[in-house]
C-alpha cells in the first residue's frame, strides 16, 4: 500500500497527492468550525508533518492554512483568508468546487465523513 503513505516533498510544499495553495474541503468530522455545518475550504499553505491514519485506514499529513470564502466584486469574485486552521487530511482529501464566484463542497463527501473523536491532536507548530 505504498500510494497510502503520504511523505513530504523534498521541497516541503507538498505531500503524495496535495500541493501548496490547493484548496481542500475540510468536512465537519475533521475539523468543526462555527457556523459552517457542511465543512468549509481551506487553502493549504504549509504541510507541519504526518499524522495518523484516518478512520478509513488512511495515512494522514498535518496541513495549515486559511479558511476561505468568496467574496463577490464587480466583475466576478475574489477568495477572502480567514480563520488559520490546523488538521490532519489524507492524500486523497476532496477538493473544493470553485464555480460562479462560489466555492462549493464536492458532490460525493460520505467516504470522509468521520467523528470528532476520530481526529487527533496537531502537532506542536514551531
Amino acid at each position: 500500500m505504498a500510494d497510502d503513505v503520504l511523505t513530504a516533498g523534498s521541497n516541503g510544499t507538498e505531500a503524495a497527492g496535495l500541493q501548496q495553495y490547493e484548496i481542500v474541503w475540510v468536512v465537519p468530522g475533521q475539523y468543526s468550525l462555527a457556523g459552517s455545518p457542511e465543512g468549509f475550504a481551506l487553502e493549504i499553505v504549509d504541510f507541519l508533518g504526518p499524522g495518523d491514519v484516518d478512520h478509513r485506514g488512511r495515512s494522514t499529513v498535518w496541513v495549515r492554512g486559511p479558511v476561505v470564502t468568496p467574496h463577490l466584486v464587480p466583475g466576478g469574485a475574489r477568495l477572502l483568508r480567514g480563520e488559520l486552521v490546523m488538521v490532519a487530511i489524507p492524500d486523497d482529501q476532496p477538493r473544493a468546487a470553485r464555480t460562479g464566484g462560489r466555492i462549493l463542497p464536492p458532490p460525493f463527501l460520505e467516504r470522509f465523513a468521520c467523528h470528532a473523536s476520530d481526529v487527533a491532536n496537531p502537532p506542536a507548530v514551531r
